[in-house]
């Protein structure tokens, strides 16, 4: 929370973080916000529905693993946005990439161009090589304890005009 709160008040993001920590704590959700932060969440079309920002490219590298993933974002990562901050990548379970799209990856994350953010998710983070680790900003995301949770249940409903008893709120946290 730190961190994330320090890069809000700066207006200065990263040109790359790493988001890790199990699975279900908030790391794409994150991933979003700061998608949104930079100008680059989805846009609204003259049909009236929204359609996803092309400066916003999210991979799942568990599904797309290989050296041709990388090679396709360097040969993009030079062009213009299209009216946001810049241009991002969201590489979600990162740490499945094979080890020539890591070491192709390294390349680009040593010199990214000014106006490009990567977003690692993973919740290996052991499995990156520390050559990635280096060059992100590390945000490790833990779950939020049931407790914490109960509070914030009841929080939202309270707000909302439908108060929870404790036994409503545990339930559903």
């Amino acid at each position: 929370v730190k961190v994330l709160t320090a890069f809000h008040k700066a207006s200065k993001i990263p040109h790359a973080i790493c988001l890790h920590g199990p699975s279900g704590v908030g790391k794409t959700t994150i991933a979003y916000i700061v998608r949104d932060k930079l100008g680059c969440g989805p846009i609204l079309g003259v049909d009236g529905k929204y359609r996803q920002n092309p400066d916003f490219q999210e991979i799942n590298c568990a599904d797309t693993r290989g050296i041709d993933t990388v090679r396709d974002i360097q040969s993009r990562a030079g062009m213009s946005s299209l009216g946001g901050k810049g241009r991002v990548w969201l590489l979600d379970e990162i740490h499945a990439f094979s080890r020539d799209a890591i070491t192709a990856l390294l390349v680009i994350l040593e010199r990214p161009p000014k106006r490009v953010y990567f977003i690692l998710a993973t919740t290996e983070p052991d499995k990156l090589p520390e050559t990635i680790r280096s060059r992100c900003t590390m945000v490790k995301f833990n779950p939020v304890s049931e407790a914490n949770l109960t509070r914030l249940v009841k929080e939202v409903a309270e707000k909302e005009g439908k108060p929870a008893s404790d036994k409503l709120a545990r339930h559903i946290a």
